[in-house]
């Protein structure tokens, strides 16, 4: 037997012969009436004229993203490079680093030990493996004790080869250490020089640095061997002194300012990029640049203009054969989707097996049930989440599966559904023991099996239940720490919007102020123009900070204030923004007394020494620098019997550390010695400055030179005792006429 299909393409077959006049030749339809092929050729030449003129419009476009492109991937080199130049620069400060932590370090070097030197100060070892051209070692007081350079040829005994240096050198070297940079470039007659400086500590970061390790390296030609390697580009440097400086001196620097600059020379066109040293003399890294790539872009435009217009040509050639033989075609398309269709069919049966399988192994739980509630098709995770046979899912109701508070309601979805409606709602399950779990329901009207279904897909979720649990948890929390913050925080949105303040401002303002405007932007009513500008360079993405004085909106006291402006997200801008107002009034105030407290100190006439509870002085006054000679730079780390005499003086300040430790104030005399070898008598008073919880922090001495005073007491007696020896009357004269 024939199928239908079959059957009506024969039909088909036999009524376009019956049309066919006697005599006809089967054949295009298109040559049967010559005559209407005229209008396809005007056609066809419009089609051409106007594409024509159609791409010659991308060609400027073209040219221009060409030249925008070049300048991003001149842009991007010109980075490449900085990057190269600060990577060399932070492998620099890590080598120094480590040689600063060095325990034995400072002794090594200041005794210059030759085992030591011979064993780690290798030059071409350093040269070939770390890239070390140079180390120098500066002590506290600024003189350079050791160093040398790789170009020294340095002997195992150490000698210094500062002198080798020239004095402008020098003075950059001392700078670096007395700043103690990380990193930074100093030109050379020998190129451009990373240098770093290290303070010289104990591995485990304790105590005061015993000097500065000072280290260098010489951008030579292998690190921009190194660097060309690296970036796949060819890479020169131009310095002070170098071959070719004078002719970018003239010709470049004048022009090039802070950017790259795009540049002919005799070699070629080179990309050069400017940078600074540390005494701010410009050096120039350059890229060899491949040709004019705008020129090269205008010749593809016009290739492409040309290989466009050509294309459109053959392909109106080719539209024309393929109209001829578009009949032909079709009949020959018939004949194929007739066979199309039978394997469609059969392909489609083997998709609805797919779709089954996939319904079968989907994680959420699949229903079909019809508009009377009884169930047509369920998935293995509709029964087994339930703790349900697949036998005894069968024997079940959709209602049965349902929390009874949730039947009615579900019931009311099924008739909106069966009118059309998809919906999504929630809802309670019932597993088999009993035991209720959320759910998400996904339903809609479909066609099974001849007749309306409701497919119902249902989602546990219960873990997202407990995941908005924690979230409205998280918020809680977000709340309390808002609006118990120790600080004014006030939320300020992308435009400006006050949309929450949290309850500490109502110590720094009005709060209900500020609760009257929410969801209004900020004015220059409520802030400064200052504080406006430093909002709004927060909304763009940047940190502000100020501190200064502020009246509040509705009156009241003036307030000194410190107000942080952080953005909420930085990589989304503009941004929400969080303001932090912290009230310094009082610290403010409590800054001013100490100030005029240090003044009233500075200019005492009794001599001030604060001193830690080592005994290590930290502090002292005009007037001790009066009395001792010492200044305060000489003075601070000295312990306070650094100046003591003999014993009986060491008794005296044992004393006084048994007094104060006890708690009390030490009161009397002692001596020592000034800056000039002369002897002095002070009398004193010792106390030791303990904080709320009653523990010592410092030590004061508060001191009056008696020197004169003392001398003349010891004549007095002097003379007193004399007074009763009659054979010594010519000598108790003389020394009365001295004490007068």
């Amino acid at each position: 037997m024939k199928s239908d299909q079959e059957t009506r393409e024969e039909e088909g077959t036999s009524s376009m012969n019956k049309d066919r006049k006697p005599g006809a030749r089967i054949g295009l339809p298109v040559f049967n009436d010559l005559k209407r092929f005229w209008w396809m050729a005007v056609l066809l030449a419009g089609l051409l004229a106007i594409t024509a003129l159609i791409s010659l419009m991308p060609r400027e476009t073209l040219l221009d993203q060409s030249e925008e492109s070049e300048q991003k991937e001149m842009q991007r080199s010109a980075k490449l490079v900085r990057y190269a130049v600060q990577a060399e620069i932070d492998s620099l400060d890590l080598l120094a680093a480590d040689w600063a932590i060095w325990d034995d370090t400072y002794q090594y070097m200041v005794d210059r030990n030759p085992e030591f030197i011979k064993a780690n100060i290798d030059w071409e070892t350093l040269a070939e493996k770390s890239h070390i051209d140079m180390v120098y070692l500066r002590d506290n007081n600024g003189q350079f004790v050791w160093g040398g350079q790789s170009s020294d040829q340095m002997s195992a005994s150490g000698d210094i080869s500062v002198a080798k240096l020239d004095l402008e050198m020098v003075e950059a070297f001392k700078q670096i250490a007395e700043n103690s940079y990380n990193g930074v470039i100093i030109n050379d007659k020998h190129g451009p020089l990373i240098v770093c400086a290290k303070p010289i500590l104990p591995s485990n970061g304790e105590g005061l640095p015993r000097g500065t390790l000072i280290m260098g390296r010489f951008l030579d030609d292998n690190i921009v061997k190194h660097w060309a390697h690296q970036t796949q580009m060819d890479i020169e440097l131009h310095y002070p002194g170098g071959p070719d400086y004078n002719w970018l001196q003239q010709v470049v620097l004048p022009v090039i300012g802070n950017q790259h600059l795009l540049k002919a020379t005799p070699e070629g066109s080179r990309l050069y990029i400017p940078m600074l040293d540390l005494r701010g003399q410009k050096w120039l890294a350059s890229i060899k640049w491949s040709g004019d790539a705008w020129q090269q872009a205008r010749k593809i435009a016009d290739y492409a203009f040309l290989a466009f217009f050509i294309t459109i040509s053959a392909g109106a050639i080719v539209l024309i054969i393929v109209f001829l033989l578009y009949v032909t075609q079709v009949n020959r398309t018939r004949r194929e989707l007739s066979r199309e269709l039978a394997l469609r069919t059969s392909e489609l049966e083997a998709s609805e097996a797919r779709y089954r399988k996939m319904i079968e192994d989907m994680e959420d739980a699949v229903y079909i049930y019809d508009l009377e509630e009884n169930l047509q098709h369920y998935n293995k995770q509709a029964y087994t989440r339930l703790g349900y046979t697949a036998e005894e899912m069968a024997l079940l109701e959709p209602p049965q599966v349902i929390a009874e508070e949730c039947r009615a309601n579900t019931r009311a979805q099924t008739a909106l559904i069966a009118e059309g409606a998809k919906l999504v709602y929630e809802s309670f399950h019932l597993k088999k023991d009993g035991t209720r779990f959320p759910v998400e329901v996904s339903a809609q009207i479909i066609h099974y099996n001849g007749k309306p279904c409701v497919l119902s897909i249902v989602r546990d979720i219960s873990a997202r239940r407990e995941a908005e649990a924690a979230r409205a948890a998280s918020e809680r929390l977000y709340r309390v720490i808002f609006d118990n913050s120790p600080v004014g925080i006030i939320y300020v949105d992308k435009e400006k919007r006050i949309i929450r303040v949290n309850k500490y401002m109502k110590l720094v303002s009005d709060t209900k102020y500020f609760e009257d405007r929410y969801g209004q932007p900020f004015t220059l009513d409520l802030i400064t123009p200052e504080l406006m500008v430093l909002l709004e360079r927060a909304i763009a993405g940047e940190e502000g900070q100020f501190e200064g004085e502020y009246q509040p909106p509705r009156g009241g006291p003036l307030l000194n204030l410190r107000i942080l402006f952080r953005p909420v997200n930085c990589e989304d801008l503009p941004s929400d923004v969080i303001c932090m107002v912290e009230d310094i009034t009082i610290r403010k105030r409590d800054e001013a007394q100490l100030r005029q407290l240090y003044t009233v100190i500075e200019q005492s006439p009794v001599s001030v020494v604060i001193a830690d509870n080592k005994g290590v002085v930290q502090y002292v006054n005009q007037s001790f620098v009066q009395v001792s000679g010492y200044q305060l730079e000489e003075a601070k780390g000295q312990r306070l019997d650094a100046r003591k005499l003999d014993a009986r003086d060491q008794m005296i300040f044992e004393d006084v550390k048994r007094t104060i430790n006890a708690g009390e104030i030490w009161q009397g005399e002692f001596r020592s010695q000034n800056r000039k070898g002369d002897l002095i008598w002070e009398r004193a008073v010792i106390a030791q400055v303990r904080d709320t919880e009653d523990r010592g922090t410092n030590i004061v001495v508060m001191a009056t030179e008696v020197t004169r005073e003392k001398l003349l007491d010891e004549v007095d007696s002097f003379i007193k005792s004399l007074v009763f020896n009659k054979g010594l009357e010519t000598d108790l004269r003389l020394l009365q006429n001295t004490k007068d």
